[in-house]
């Protein structure tokens, strides 16, 4: 459900958070799943609440705003060919540099709850977070979010 438009992307060379946003938000609003407002919430949430996590050593971000910004649920995903620079979560004086990016579109604040603490789980898995860092296809990803009941 939550990742069932493949909103997902593998190795992409973007160099700044702004570019990020711009694309894999860019991305969610090309499949209506967010209105046109929600890659400026996301730059202006991550500015005062910072979203990079640092777990075994792996770089990772969940960006994600407001509610009322999102049409439909869904998560987007995209691993990096070099990491980006992320302020802490918790912890703006830490910076992070990130990997891989989980980008929260959801409608209803129960499943933002629920979906970071089945990321955070995740997160604390490094084999599976090495499989989706060295993932190149829609299929071995969808493979991975299976074995983790993220759907």
């Amino acid at each position: 459900m939550f990742f069932n438009q493949n909103v997902a992307y593998f190795n992409e060379d973007l160099k700044s958070q702004k570019e990020l946003f711009e694309f894999l938000g860019g991305k969610l609003y090309e499949k209506n799943l967010v209105k046109e407002n929600y890659t400026i919430g996301i730059i202006e949430r991550e500015a005062v609440f910072p979203t990079g996590l640092l777990v075994n050593g792996i770089g990772l971000a969940i960006p994600h705003t407001d509610l009322e910004r999102v049409n439909e649920s869904q998560v987007g995903f995209v691993s990096l060919m070099e990491t980006i620079q992320f302020k802490e979560m918790g912890n703006d004086e830490n910076i992070v540099n990130v990997k891989i990016v989980f980008m929260l579109a959801l409608k209803q604040a129960h499943e933002q709850l629920e979906m970071l603490q089945k990321l955070v789980d995740l997160f604390q898995n490094e084999e599976m977070i090495n499989k989706l860092i060295e993932c190149t296809n829609i299929n071995d990803y969808q493979k991975i979010i299976e074995l983790n009941n993220l759907q």
